[in-house]
């Protein structure tokens, strides 16, 4: 499975983005997780889009 990174702005054009990301380099401490699904709760997705914080895309 290969790393991606999905990016959401604020334009109706390109909303979300997707890009592949690197693999991050582990300490000794560390583990790396592997996601089989995620989720986002409705009331998180219209916060971010209603963009209250006023926070960069990006």
């Amino acid at each position: 499975m290969e790393p991606y990174r999905i990016w959401q702005y604020q334009t109706e054009t390109h909303s979300l983005v997707l890009g592949k990301a690197e693999r991050p380099a582990l300490d000794d401490n560390e583990i790396l997780v592997q996601n089989k699904a995620i989720g986002i709760n409705p009331v998180d997705w219209k916060f971010i889009k209603a963009n209250p914080l006023n926070w960069p895309n990006g």
